[in-house]
Parts: structure tokens; C-alpha cells; sequence
């Protein structure tokens, strides 16, 4: 697999360079993919049909949200993500402070999820596979849809790919 390098010269974290090669072995051959990484940032990355990292976006993700919410302003209450991912149905109109900003984290976090697939998939010659790991990806790919896979550990996926291949090829090593 191969990157393209930001104007900074660096290319992202390890975690989201490993899960960029776990999602380069899970895809087909002819087509791209998109992978959304859910836990303390949201990351929606592309790695194209040809192979290659191309990059993506990173915002923050659900608790960082939350916290952030709770920190920076005077009054607002800090959400229980954990309690938020459990609830059976979220209500689109939060009818008290709080159902209101568990509303704006959950529905914000899968707008924003789908406008980034929706744009950056739009590049592609194929609709991109979609995969969906981290913390709270399991609940975040169910309502996403069923074209979303939820993938754990994509990550140590990638590390482990990674391994297999110095290990074969100790000379790259």
C-alpha cells in the first residue's frame, strides 16, 4: 500500500496508517475504501481502488464532543456516552437540554459520517466498500446501514498484516 503525503510532510498516526492497511486487505481488488474509525476523534479515510492512502477527515468523536460541550460552555450538562450508545432509540428532538445534545452528538455524528462518504466516495470510479471500527463504530455502523461493516480491532488488523510481511521479508526489515 502507498500514501500521498500532506503539504507537512507527515502522513497521519500509526493507528490510522494501520487501519488504512487492514482496509487495503479487506477491500476487492477493483474498488476503494472508505474506513470510519469512531473513538476519541472520528476519522473517515480513503484508501483507493489502486491501493493507495489518499487521506480523509478527523473530527471529534462522540465523548470529546460531549466533553467539550460540558467544558467550554457555562451551563451544559456532560452526556454518558456509554448510557447514549445503549439507548434503544435516540429522539431526533431532544425536548430537554440533555435529550437535545445527545441528539445533536448522535445524529451530527452520522450526518457527518454520511456527507464525508457521500463527498469523498463521489471521487470514486465504484461505490467504496465502507468499513466501521473503534469504540463506538458497533452502534455507529448499525445505524448507518447495512452496506456499513463493522470491523473491530481494524488496527491491530493492519499491525498484524504488517508483522506478517517483515516477518516473510526480514531483508525490508
Amino acid at each position: 500500500m502507498r500514501w500521498t503525503q500532506r503539504a507537512s510532510g507527515a502522513v497521519g498516526g500509526a493507528q490510522l496508517l494501520l487501519a488504512a492497511v487492514a482496509g487495503n486487505a479487506l477491500r476487492p481488488p477493483d474498488r476503494a475504501a472508505l474506513f470510519i474509525s469512531a473513538g476519541t476523534a472520528t476519522t473517515v479515510n480513503l484508501v483507493t481502488d489502486s491501493g493507495v492512502f489518499a487521506g480523509g477527515a478527523i473530527w471529534p468523536g462522540l465523548g470529546l464532543g460531549a466533553r467539550s460541550l460540558q467544558q467550554f460552555t457555562a451551563l451544559l450538562p456532560l452526556i454518558d456516552i456509554p448510557a447514549l450508545l445503549a439507548m434503544p432509540e435516540i429522539p431526533a428532538l431532544g425536548r430537554n437540554t440533555a435529550a437535545a445534545i445527545r441528539s445533536g452528538l448522535w445524529y451530527g455524528h452520522l450526518g457527518g459520517i454520511r456527507e464525508l462518504v457521500m463527498r469523498i466516495g463521489a471521487n470514486c470510479p465504484k461505490p467504496p466498500c465502507l468499513f466501521v471500527t473503534g469504540g463506538n463504530g458497533q452502534r455507529l455502523a448499525s445505524a448507518l446501514g447495512a452496506e456499513y461493516q463493522f470491523t473491530p480491532e481494524l488496527a491491530l488488523r493492519g499491525l498484524a498484516s504488517v508483522a506478517l510481511r517483515l516477518a516473510a521479508s526480514p531483508e525490508s526489515a
